[in-house]
């Protein structure tokens, strides 16, 4: 245990310093994935940056006759790499319950209090944009989706179950860039 415990110190400061979020920059807009109806449009863009890697991801989720999809980008830069790799998000329908997920992720995103008790150097900022005047942008860190559970050892972290991250939607992408 004090092993681990001396490499996970070793490894965060290695990065940096620890960064702690920052509130958003808009309360509640009344986006919502749940509501997105035939014809709406929400556009998601998040930034990521870690140690050695950045990466973006551009999600277009349209509300049509069969439901909501979801298509777009991501965009990966390494400080090893000579070039950004990118490749498309796979166009996929969304169900009822990765849509109400998805909302409950916009929610955290939205709370202003301590979100957790990270010491990455991790960070996403996210932008959800509907229509010309409907934004809201969010500065969180990289912990923000885990949970981390107390044990008799320490603690172990899970993904918390009660959201969707939206790495579930780009995963296949980032994948396929590993593969090529």
């Amino acid at each position: 245990m004090r092993d681990r415990l001396t490499f996970l110190l070793i490894a965060v400061s290695a990065c940096s310093e620890p960064l702690a979020p920052t509130g958003s920059s808009s309360s509640s807009s009344g986006i919502s994935f749940e509501a997105l109806r035939v014809g709406d449009t929400l556009y998601v863009d998040q930034h990521s940056v870690g140690c050695f890697v950045t990466s973006d991801a551009h999600l277009v989720f349209s509300g049509t006759t069969l439901g909501v999809v979801v298509s777009g980008e991501v965009t990966l830069s390494s400080e090893f790499g000579k070039q950004d790799s990118r490749a498309p998000v796979t166009t996929r329908s969304l169900t009822s319950s990765e849509l109400r997920l998805l909302d409950n992720l916009l929610r955290l995103y939205r709370r202003e209090e301590h979100q957790t008790r990270c010491m990455s150097t991790g960070q996403h900022s996210t932008r959800f944009r509907q229509g010309q005047d409907t934004a809201e942008q969010h500065d969180t860190d990289s912990c923000i989706e885990l949970d981390f559970v107390d044990d008799p050892r320490g603690f172990n972290i899970h993904p918390r179950t009660d959201i969707m991250s939206l790495y579930e939607i780009t995963r296949p992408a980032f994948e396929a860039m590993r593969r090529s």
